[in-house]
């Protein structure tokens, strides 16, 4: 009975191991098979890959993505000779810009006009020595 329940359990192991081993076969043969079928199918892509890259319709999208992408070196050149100017007037166009600094400047650098002074003056001098030639007013 002892070499008897020996000989099954052998026999079981042996079985058992059979068994695995057939599983391990079966699975490796998925893998590679599984492992042909994305290979061919990355080849495949690849070579409609290819096939686009030499077509008409990548070639126009690829200069437009280049287009978009760079800055042109030369400025942009209107379709018309003529500009339509809807909020400046022709005078203001030609009129070249000053700054505004300039401009405040310009202002502080007028002839300061004081009221004349002769009016004032009548009470202590006389009309001759306002007209003579010695007194002279400075800021004129």
């Amino acid at each position: 009975m002892t070499d008897e329940r020996i000989r099954n359990r052998n026999a079981l192991k042996k079985e058992e191991e059979e068994r695995k081993e057939l599983e391990r076969r079966e699975q490796n043969e998925a893998k590679a098979r599984i492992a042909e079928e994305a290979y061919s199918l990355w080849m495949n892509m690849k070579d409609e890959e290819r096939k686009y890259r030499r077509s008409l319709a990548f070639r126009i999208l690829d200069f437009e993505r280049r287009a978009n992408s760079e800055r042109s070196i030369t400025p942009w050149i209107p379709t018309s000779p003529t500009v339509i100017h809807s909020t400046y007037s022709r005078s203001t166009l030609l009129t070249p810009i000053t700054n505004s600094a300039k401009g405040r400047r310009k202002t502080l650098e007028k002839k300061l006009v004081l009221p004349d002074w002769r009016k004032h003056q009548k009470n202590f001098e006389t009309k001759s020595e306002i007209n003579s030639n010695t007194n002279k007013r400075p800021w004129r």
